[in-house]
């Protein structure tokens, strides 16, 4: 058999893991919804509605809501199959995400340089690619949330080949096409907007930098304008100013600012704050701390519908010290991705120890190119905040560029020694992932015949709500973890209401306390308050009402 014939089934192996695995973990959580998929779909409703105020949002950026809402029109699913449909757009997502990786690895492979000095090879690299790909794609931005960070490392990906074409000489219809690609990224995710910057930069200096790089820069700079301009005045004109949306402030101003520590999914109002809010929650009581949230926007949980309508008045405050405490837990961070990633680190240092790295003379310029779209991002998080879904495209990028810099002197033992190490750490990294997402499909397949599916819980909740004579469009109060909403979403209610999800659960269960809690809540016009988590046993001895057979309970309120 020849060595392409031997390479060709080794990527259609890769695919077929890859493509396993992706839907065991899809299946798995079929029936799961993140706070930020509740209000991506509740803005998809908006697109499918033609209702531009509600749908232009300063915070979430419109592509993903666009095939929500696309794939909800072409399909019309019944509440009960909404979730599995939009975890099925997600499967279509990362088959995406690993065709980019298919490009990338083949736009990337390292040439042959002077003296017979050379990459690994394509065998150890599409290995490698793909073990990284798996890691990043299920380990880190995982098919369990529902969020856009799939197509941000389809569109990643998709940069770092077309960048490595330019560096080889690829054209100015090669930079439009990653002008434009880098739009769709905004529009995917705020955060590309640097990483756009970034790359418009690196398109330069792929290109060889003189006049040569110009008409490419300018064909990249303005595809990007042509598909992000438009999104950028929507959001202008929503605001009644010019903006680039509120992500970026609204983030620094819950992840760094001092004064507002670790308010990441909480609200305004819930705490003291040295500045008046534009549009504050209206406080209803004092103990359990309840709060009405009523304005015009729109969405299941509104607070997190429009965050920067309910943030705004709050102001950046820039602080050395909480920069600095940002930044340690950014190292920290990045420490556990680290030992996550521990096989294929250690794989690397072995490699450049017993191998050495290429000499710099032997780099091309997409070398340094790549590096840099890898490690650039990667120091912008720190800054801010790490999360690993966050970092997976970066990291992807890194990880094959740094590989790519691996010196293999000419000769089988050379190639066998590069190959021998990579098959054992790809082995020691993707087999323990393998092997979690495979356990995690069996359990829930053969959990005892009749016992609720843990991961059904927002349906049962929701069919519980009906049972109540609770109908779609109906207000409602909550308690607890309100911001995992999936049930509302499901029920298609508005919660108008939340007793602060810091208050202890424990002062609904006391007649005195609920008391003041429902008197309270009577003007909001909530038909029931809904609080997941209360122990059976006291719950139902108070009067509470259990949802179906969920764990969330529930207390008519009129």
């Amino acid at each position: 058999m020849s060595g392409a014939a031997r390479l060709r089934r080794l990527r259609l192996a890769c695919w077929l893991v890859a493509c396993a695995l992706g839907v065991l973990a899809a299946y798995a959580s079929r029936h799961d919804m993140n706070p930020d998929g509740v209000s991506y779909l509740d803005l998809a409703d908006a697109w499918r509605r033609g209702d531009i105020p509600q749908a232009v949002s300063l915070y979430w950026s419109p592509l993903y809501s666009w095939l929500l809402a696309a794939v909800l029109a072409l399909v019309g699913p019944s509440a009960r199959a909404e979730f599995p449909l939009v975890h099925a757009l997600n499967v279509l997502l990362y088959l995406g995400a690993l065709a980019s990786l298919e490009f990338f690895l083949r736009s990337s492979a390292p040439r042959p340089a002077a003296g017979g000095e050379a990459g690994p090879s394509e065998t150890a690299r599409t290995v490698w690619g793909h073990a990284l790909f798996l890691v990043g794609a299920l380990g880190f931005v995982t098919l369990r949330q529902v969020t856009p960070d799939m197509l941000v490392l389809a569109v990643v990906l998709l940069a770092a080949g077309l960048l490595c074409r330019l560096a080889d000489g690829a054209g100015p219809a090669a930079a439009a096409a990653l002008g434009a690609l880098l739009g769709l990224g905004y529009l995917a995710k705020a955060v590309m907007l640097p990483v756009a910057a970034l790359a418009l930069v690196l398109t330069a200096v792929a290109a060889g930098g003189g006049r040569r790089a110009w008409p490419r820069v300018a064909a990249a700079l303005a595809a990007f304008a042509l598909v992000a301009t438009p999104w950028i005045a929507a959001m202008s004109s929503v605001a009644g100013r010019p903006t680039l949306g509120e992500n970026a402030r609204l983030n620094y101003l819950w992840l760094v600012d001092r004064e507002y520590h670790a308010p990441f999914l909480s609200y305004p109002g819930a705490r003291p704050a040295p500045w008046p809010l534009a549009h504050p929650p209206r406080r209803l009581l004092d103990a359990p701390a309840t709060f009405e949230l009523a304005g015009p926007a729109g969405g299941t949980l509104t607070i997190w519908y429009d965050p920067a309508y309910w943030h705004r008045g709050a102001p950046v405050r820039l602080d050395a010290a909480d920069q600095l405490r940002a930044v340690a837990r950014g190292v920290r961070a990045y420490a556990r991705l680290g030992l996550r990633l521990l096989p294929l680190a250690v794989g690397l240092v072995v490699l450049f120890a017993l191998l050495g790295g290429r000499r710099a003379g032997a780099w091309r310029r997409r070398e340094g190119v790549l590096l840099a779209l890898g490690a650039a991002p990667l120091a912008g998080y720190l800054l801010i905040h790490v999360e690993p879904r966050y970092v997976a495209g970066p990291l992807v990028v890194l990880g094959v560029a740094l590989l790519g810099l691996v010196r293999v002197p000419a000769g089988a033992e050379s190639r066998r020694l590069v190959g021998a190490v990579v098959a054992c750490v790809v082995t020691l990294q993707v087999v323990p992932l393998a092997v979690d997402t495979v356990y995690h499909w069996a359990w829930l397949q053969t959990r005892a015949a009749g016992a609720p599916a843990v991961a059904a819980e927002p349906w049962r909740a929701a069919t519980g709500l009906a049972a109540l004579g609770v109908r779609p469009g109906d207000p409602v109060a909550a308690a607890g973890d309100y911001f995992q909403a999936g049930w509302a979403r499901l029920a298609r209610v508005r919660i108008v209401a939340v007793v602060d999800r810091r208050e202890p659960l424990g002062c609904l269960l006391d007649a005195p306390c609920r008391a003041r809690v429902v008197a309270a809540l009577a003007p909001t016009g909530a038909r029931v308050l809904v609080v997941e988590g209360l122990p059976e046993a006291a719950a139902a001895a108070g009067g509470w009402v259990r949802l179906g057979d969920s764990t969330h309970w529930a207390w008519r309120l009129g």
